[in-house]
């Protein structure tokens, strides 16, 4: 009994980043999207930048701590899938000693 915004809200202040293909039945892309707005006021509470962004296809550079973005297609991983989710990564994440 628990709508996506209420669970992506739980991993505030983490990043967080969405994405899904235009036509993916599965993956919902249009409410997958509302769903980040909604859980937007968890992030303002924790005293981080709400969901701000307004365009679907692609979130902006670098990658906000909450993002989202939509390829063509439909269902599946593909190259610029990764190629977002690693640019979002480097981005939000601290660098790793080894």
């Amino acid at each position: 009994p628990h709508d996506q915004h209420q669970l992506i809200a739980l991993s505030a202040p983490r990043p967080v980043l969405i994405g899904t293909a235009r036509r993916d039945q599965w993956g919902d892309p249009h409410g997958s999207f509302r769903a980040l707005q909604g859980a937007s006021s968890a992030w303002e509470l924790a005293g981080q930048p709400g969901f701000a962004q307004s365009i679907l296809r692609r979130p902006p550079s670098p990658p906000p701590r909450l993002a989202y973005f939509m390829r063509d297609g439909l269902h599946g991983i593909h190259r610029e899938d990764w190629d977002q989710t690693l640019s979002f990564l480097t981005a939000n994440l601290p660098a790793t000693r080894r």
